[in-house]
């Protein structure tokens, strides 16, 4: 199911004893919209701006979104 706010309400409302599940997708999406959030928040308590494609935070931005099997050790 979606995760947003309205859909839990209605099943929540309509089909109390329903057990709700958040399909993988939206899932893996939350966490990385929270991650760069973090990331971001982070930029501008350091560096007080915006940061650009040479930042490190910037690049290790990609780095914590890929899936695992891309990442190399």
């Amino acid at each position: 199911m979606d995760l947003s706010g309205p859909y839990r309400k209605a099943f929540d409302t309509a089909l109390p004893p329903a057990r709700q599940v958040a399909d993988p997708f939206n899932v893996v999406r939350l966490g990385n919209q929270i991650v760069d959030e973090v990331r971001r928040r982070v930029q501008n308590d350091t560096l007080g701006e915006r940061c650009t494609i040479h930042d490190p935070l910037y690049r290790v931005r990609k780095l914590l979104t890929m899936a695992h099997e891309r990442l190399s050790t």
